[in-house]
């Protein structure tokens, strides 16, 4: 299976679309440092586009369209402005999958999302024939240890999927704030770190207001801030994959 991967940030959808078998096509992504990432971590045969108002959908095939598009419409730690932010980029987003056709589409983004777009998310899907489901997902339910709730949508194309019946169960309000402890029977063994051990001492430098020496920190830290948690999309491809009839 092929993938287009929309807001790429740091490849966390592409890295754990890599872990599942699954090939990418094509990034969208405008900021520098990430495209930089791009090449050095998936090689330089992979196209990246910048504004994804300028990318055609219509010259790409692939079987999954996924992105987490800018969360600053929707975070708490912003003005909550939803649509009337020209940040808010679903409506170029659901372009590209309708364009494009693919068997499922992927979105990722804060919990603000719920109640700002997700409505009219879920509402362009199905018009499309998508059967679509949303989750809250934190990241400690795969072994992290910090909450980060965020809503995943999955869409799978034709009315006869039951998404909650194939596999994708949601971890629902009730469940998912209690603590880390209570979800030990829920976490799976997945290939890869959350964050690398060299990463995470890296955001606390020993000496106050001094150089530590790691190179765009700046830079990195703020691609760790924007990115997903990998291995909750790696759970959601091996799902799409057992969905795919030509998988």
């Amino acid at each position: 299976m092929k993938i287009i991967d929309l807001f790429g940030g740091i490849g966390g959808f592409s890295l754990a679309a890599h872990w599942a078998g699954l090939e990418t096509v094509a990034f969208v992504e405008k900021d520098d440092y990430c495209q930089r990432l791009f090449k050095k971590n998936f090689g330089t045969k992979i196209p990246i586009y910048g504004d994804i108002r300028d990318f055609n959908g219509e010259r790409h095939s692939a079987d999954i369209v996924c992105g987490g598009p800018p969360c600053q419409p929707y975070s708490k730690a912003g003005k909550k402005r939803g649509k009337e932010d020209d940040r808010h980029l679903w409506p170029q987003m659901f372009r590209v999958v309708r364009d494009v056709q693919p068997f499922a589409a992927i979105v990722e983004n804060v919990v603000g999302f719920v109640k700002m777009a997700l409505d009219e998310v879920i509402t362009n899907l199905e018009g499309e024939g998508y059967a679509c489901q949303a989750f809250i997902i934190p990241a400690y339910a795969v072994g992290a240890w910090h909450n980060r709730d965020r809503v995943w949508v999955i869409a799978i194309k034709g009315d006869s999927y039951d998404t909650n019946a194939n596999g994708f169960r949601p971890h629902r309000e009730e469940k998912y704030k209690q603590r880390e402890t209570e979800f030990q029977h829920e976490q799976i063994s997945l290939p890869g770190s959350l964050v690398s051990e060299s990463v995470r001492n890296g955001t606390n430098p020993r000496i106050f207001r001094a150089s530590n020496g790691i190179p765009n920190r700046v830079d990195r830290i703020r691609g760790l801030g924007n990115a997903i948690v990998p291995q909750i999309a790696f759970q959601i491809f091996q799902t799409i994959k057992q969905l795919d009839p030509g998988s």
